[in-house]
């Protein structure tokens, strides 16, 4: 019995192989293209990075993009595991995700309209004293007197990191890609894990690229929009957006 098992061992016997190398997927490259469609539309993520990095500067736009890679590797963690297929089968659990997440961008929403009319209401105010004081004031007033107001609105809402983590994690366009998206580039009975790890990993560091260089060219065209109606605008505008998100997506869960 001995010299039998020895021999199996010289000779490559399958029960002593070593275990298979991991390969990566060949439609890789189809993936990643997709992907990058997937992240560049325009959605709730991408209404949100502008607005704060329009309205609260480039800092505030770099911690809603990290907030949004951390609610992509949160998937991540939870594709690796198996979990988002299982909250995806639940009717219950993904309505309630639907509910949630349309929520909190109504919420967002109406944030930022309470911003608006707070401004409107201070630039009123801005006019009444100005005609009281005579003109000569208008030439030392700055262009920006409203950044204060609109900062502390946004941060209300919770700090940009946080909107961000919230606004991807309760975003059912990030569940539903890790759900029906990434398996069709899984190869079955082969390596499972590894596979979803790889492509979720490619995923994020994707979203976390195209962030960065977003945030980095809308902050390029901020001193263009620093007057008061221009800012004006971009919060109405956003949080009609924002709002206009949220009923969509409640609305589809119902």
């Amino acid at each position: 019995m001995v010299a039998e098992s020895s021999r199996r061992l010289v000779s490559g016997d399958s029960s002593a192989r070593p275990e298979r190398e991991f390969d990566v997927p060949e439609g890789i490259p189809l993936f990643i293209a997709i992907t990058a469609l997937t992240i560049v539309v325009p959605g709730p993520d991408f209404v949100l990075v502008t607005r704060n990095t329009l309205l609260l500067g480039r800092r505030a736009g770099y911690l809603t993009a990290a907030g949004i890679s951390i609610g992509l590797t949160v998937y991540t963690l939870l594709a690796v595991l198996g979990l988002t297929a299982l909250i995806a089968a639940q009717d219950g659990m993904l309505t309630a995700l639907k509910l949630a997440g349309g929520g909190y961008l109504v919420f967002l929403g109406w944030r930022g309209l309470r911003s608006w009319w707070r401004s409107r209401r201070a630039a009123g105010t801005d006019v009444a004293a100005v005609l009281a004081q005579g003109p000569a004031p208008l030439d030392t007033a700055p262009l920006d007197t409203a950044t204060d107001e609109p900062t502390r609105a946004g941060l209300r809402g919770g700090g940009p990191l946080a909107q961000g983590v919230l606004n991807n994690l309760l975003n059912p366009k990030a569940l539903v890609f890790y759900v029906t998206l990434l398996p069709q580039f899984i190869t079955p009975g082969d390596r499972i894990v590894e596979q979803t790890l790889l492509l979720s990993t490619t995923a994020t560091l994707l979203a976390v690229l195209w962030w960065f260089l977003f945030v980095t060219a809308v902050d390029r065209v901020t001193p263009i929009l620093r007057r008061r109606r221009v800012r004006d605008g971009l919060d109405l505008g956003t949080a009609v957006l924002l709002g206009g998100f949220g009923i969509a997506v409640a609305a589809g869960a119902l």
